[in-house]
């Protein structure tokens, strides 16, 4: 062959057959990310900061009406996407089996994250043998980003965890030229269309496998059963989805990204992401979470280059396609979703882990990839035992008094205060209040329009009917509140310095508050 010609495509490396893994090693495999993967999120599940923020406080009234049969939630809330029927069917069944508490949803979520861990380590596993596997697993149960967020039960994210890294085990437990049938290929495609459905952000995470694979087999004809397979998967989840619900919450995603702050605002990203300790906007430094996010960033950008340097010396390389893909598919994503949310890079943590152990899997030097893993698991151990500080609803906060016994301080006041309508000047608040009291308490923020409108007309129903209603916010909003009442509005009542109540609320206080009433009320 001349040079500079195209290599045909049978000689194109297939890449190595599926490394043989044995039952035992599996089973210990995945008891180690049982184990460790527990034993890291029990310093905060242990502490005293663990209530529902406010997604996770929809979720929760979402498995509620589904324990009851009162409805069947495909997707959250007031959206028509967020694949959300999986973690919702887990947090109902955690709450029939074991009542409801914050700890049975926060379980449920667990147990649905650890088997998309051990996926993961699975997955790299079959790539390069079970040293791989084994540092996989270690990396994945201690990774920072994962530390919280592996229990949080936010309508897809866990979802989109496990289905992305399932697929990914089962992709590559067989070689790519073994036959298979067009109802496998199918099923790959619906697996893809789920993903997308869970949380769209994930499918950056996949795609590039799957083309690599489907250029592995080089049959152009397998494609049409995976595009089939993942339309029809497409289909009967989202017409059913959107006929069941509002769309009231439609964030603009990838519309007109400002590209210049998404630059300068991406390495911050990457730092709060790697950390874990975020929650929407809001990030926490602190030495332990610094040093995690700077081990994991520098380790990414390792196995990034390695990978584009063995793609620079061997073009056909068997994972050549995935490296491309992923650097380019990495870099678009990076660009062009919301760029002031660390969570939104979360899909980077997975691709960081499934880098980093494949291409320590594959290193020669045994010590060095022992080495490199103790390190980053002794940082993530560390972060591990900082998460235990960190109240994550409304806002991350370090070091405030205890987030749980200050939200039953609240539901306690309002308890004796014969308050069970409330109006939230916090959005997310609502959901919290709401939720955590088993909808003793309801609540409804501003808007007239809200994801779920019962809510509101009950407590304006309330409001109307002279019962005992007030106006719930934070501590921090008092000032604020304040001021838009006026002179010689009441000043509120502070609960654990956390929260604030102001009591038998008017129509013209509430208007002035930015409450916003049907034309019927």
């Amino acid at each position: 062959m001349t040079v500079g010609a195209m290599a045909p495509l049978e000689d194109l490396d297939p890449g190595p057959a599926p490394a043989a893994l044995g039952r035992r090693a599996r089973l210990l495999c995945a008891l180690l990310v049982l184990v460790l993967g527990s034993a890291a999120r029990l310093p905060w599940l242990t502490g005293p900061h663990v209530v529902l923020d406010g997604d996770e406080a929809i979720l929760t009234l979402m498995a509620r009406d589904l324990a009851a049969g009162e409805s069947f939630p495909l997707f959250f809330y007031g959206q028509r996407y967020g694949f959300s029927i999986v973690e919702a069917a887990a947090a109902a069944l955690a709450c029939g089996l074991f009542g409801f508490s914050v700890l049975a949803i926060k379980a449920a979520m667990l147990a649905l994250w650890l088997p998309g861990a051990f996926f993961l380590a699975l997955a790299v596993g079959r790539r390069v043998g079970e040293r791989g596997m084994w540092l996989a697993a270690v990396l994945i149960s201690l990774l920072p980003a994962w530390g919280v967020w592996a229990l949080k039960a936010r309508g897809g994210y866990v979802t989109a965890f496990v289905l992305v890294h399932g697929t990914l085990a089962w992709l590559w437990w067989r070689p790519a030229r073994e036959q298979r049938s067009n109802a496998w290929l199918a099923l790959l495609g619906a697996l893809s269309g789920l993903v997308l459905v869970a949380q769209f952000i994930w499918a950056l995470v996949l795609c590039p496998f799957v083309l690599a694979f489907l250029l592995e087999r080089r049959r152009a004809r397998d494609l049409l059963p995976v595009v089939l397979g993942g339309a029809a998967t497409l289909a009967l989840v989202l017409v059913p989805g959107w006929l069941s619900t509002s769309g009231y919450w439609k964030p603009s995603l990838f519309n007109a990204p400002d590209l210049a702050t998404a630059i300068a605002r991406a390495p911050g990203n990457m730092r709060a992401m790697f950390s874990g300790a975020f929650y929407l906007q809001d990030a926490v430094r602190s030495s332990a979470f610094d040093l995690a996010a700077l081990l994991w960033c520098l380790a990414f950008a390792a196995a990034l280059a390695a990978g584009l340097l063995r793609f620079v010396r061997q073009p056909r390389a068997w994972n050549a396609p995935a490296v491309c893909a992923l650097i380019g598919g990495g870099a678009v994503f990076a660009l062009s979703v919301p760029t002031s949310t660390p969570r939104y890079t979360l899909p980077l943590a997975d691709l960081a882990v499934l880098l980093v152990a494949l291409e320590l899997g594959r290193v020669p030097w045994k010590r060095l990839a022992l080495a490199a893993t103790a390190v980053l698991a002794a940082s993530g151990t560390w972060a591990a035992l900082e998460f235990r500080q960190l109240a994550f609803a409304g806002r991350v906060q370090a070091l405030v008094p205890s987030e749980s016994a200050a939200l039953e301080a609240l539901l306690a006041e309002l308890e004796a205060r014969g308050v069970q309508h409330v109006y939230c000047v916090d959005n997310l608040l609502q959901w919290i209040v709401t939720a955590t009291s088993d909808e003793a308490v309801i609540a409804r923020w501003t808007a007239a329009v809200d994801r779920v409108p019962a809510y509101i007309a009950a407590v304006d129903a309330a409001l109307d009917a002279g019962r005992p209603t007030a106006v719930v916010g934070y501590a921090f909003q008092a000032q604020a509140i304040e001021g838009r009442l006026g002179p010689g509005a009441a000043v509120g009542i502070e609960v654990a310095q956390r929260y604030v109540i102001y009591p038998a609320p008017t129509r013209e206080q509430l208007v002035l508050l930015g409450f916003e009433f049907g034309a019927e009320n």
